[in-house]
């Protein structure tokens, strides 16, 4: 599913999917991961993470910070590493101030 809500599916649809999206990026952006767990048994992978970009996208008038999370399947297949699966969504910020005592009291009502 892409960020829009359609679903692609099969390996050339998707990887047609992927090359003409890339189009929209400017060439000024930037990439890198933050790998939080990973692990292979066999011929399976996996990791799971965040992507954090610097992105630059279509009419966009400047670059914008972005931080996704993201997990990867992986398989072997005929001696190589393929992707079979990616999931990714943007990571919500929740700020949350400190309570107050009356405020917190109002949340134990809540929850009763």
């Amino acid at each position: 599913m892409s960020p829009l809500g359609d679903v692609v599916t099969g390996a050339a649809d998707v990887a047609r999917r992927y090359l003409h999206d890339s189009k929209a990026f400017h060439p000024d952006g930037a990439t890198h991961f933050e790998v939080l767990h990973s692990g292979h048994s066999g011929d399976l992978a996996s990791w799971t993470g965040y992507q954090v970009a610097r992105v630059h996208i279509g009419s966009m008038p400047d670059p914008k910070d972005t931080r996704i999370r993201v997990t990867e399947i992986l398989r072997r297949i005929g001696g190589e590493w393929k992707l079979v699966h990616r999931h990714a969504d943007q990571q919500e910020v929740h700020v949350r101030t400190p309570a107050t005592t009356n405020d917190a009291a109002r949340e134990d009502d809540d929850r009763q």
